[in-house]
């Protein structure tokens, strides 16, 4: 994607980086952990994990592709 398109995206708001979406999703096990019994919250948190790791992933990948 050209620098210009890039802005053009930016001050159109509608994208959003897809390892900010991943981020986020990564909170939603973890919110959901909280309120489910003790039996669950270890496998939600492994989930929440995995995604949050997914999401620097992807960071790193795209600035390094910068």
């Amino acid at each position: 994607m050209s620098k210009q398109n890039e802005v053009d995206v930016i001050e159109s708001g509608r994208s959003v980086e897809p390892w900010i979406a991943v981020l986020f999703a990564s909170l939603v096990p973890l919110v959901v952990a909280v309120l489910l019994p003790e039996a669950w919250r270890m496998p939600l948190y492994v989930v929440g994990g995995v995604l949050c790791a997914l999401g620097v992933g992807l960071l790193i990948r795209q600035e390094s592709r910068r």
